[in-house]
């Protein structure tokens, strides 16, 4: 359903059922990942996950340079297929979680202040309860904020982007305890230049803070790479 109270706003409201069977990746996979030191094996006793989703959500848009969005949801899903662990630190797969449902609210603003230039800033709060275990969805943090910088210029050749999220607490259990991960940053750039009509530039860094742990966040550490493309 589609509200349009004023020429700048749009309100837009849904509800609606999934259903997702598991993917071949989360059945069948085995992927040893040396960077950061962890294997994630598929699990075939998988079981399909159905859903029952409700979203709201409010779209302003003041100039042609300015867009802010808010949004809330609440999904209750069956069989909600998930991150596992297994007795192995290093080794992950994937699990069913009975019942679960999660909930939560968005606000995302976009801005261009300037010709090539665009920003993006998002917040996201998060509610999630496994409703067998009667307690929050391991793995799950309860805020994120993500932001964006982007340039680009068709005269110069250029584009340029930089990429920055912040990921709150997580909760783990193990052991009759509970334990939290403690929050990160990601950080990526990338910087491309194009020379001709045909030739492209680019270097690069991913995960520039070289956030990560092994037990409870296993991402490949901080790396940097170069290269060019070609294109006829």
């Amino acid at each position: 359903l589609r509200l349009d109270p004023h020429p700048d706003v749009v309100v837009r409201l849904s509800a609606g059922l999934g259903f997702r069977a598991p993917s071949f990746q989360e059945l069948l996979i085995r992927f040893e990942n040396t960077g950061a030191g962890y294997v994630v094996v598929g699990n075939p006793n998988l079981r399909p996950e159905t859903s029952q989703n409700l979203t709201a959500s409010v779209e302003w848009r003041p100039t042609s340079r300015l867009w802010v969005s808010g949004n809330v949801f609440y999904n209750h899903i069956d069989d909600l297929i998930t991150f596992g662990e297994t007795a192995d630190a290093t080794v992950f797969t994937y699990v069913n979680v009975a019942s679960a449902r999660t909930s939560g609210a968005e606000l995302s603003i976009a801005f261009s202040p300037l010709r090539g230039l665009h920003a993006e800033l998002a917040y996201t709060l998060h509610a999630t309860r496994d409703e067998v275990l009667d307690r929050p969805l391991e793995a799950r943090p309860s805020d994120r904020i993500s932001a964006g910088l982007r340039y680009r210029s068709a005269r110069l050749g250029l584009h340029a982007q930089l990429r920055a999220s912040w990921v709150g607490k997580r909760p783990y259990y193990e052991d009759g305890g509970t334990y939290f991960a403690r929050p990160y940053t990601l950080v990526d750039a990338r910087l491309a230049k194009r020379i001709g009509s045909h030739v492209e530039l680019f270097a690069g860094a991913d995960n520039l803070l070289n956030a990560g742990e092994l037990r409870y966040n296993p991402i490949a550490p901080r790396s940097f790479y170069l290269g060019v493309t070609a294109r006829y």
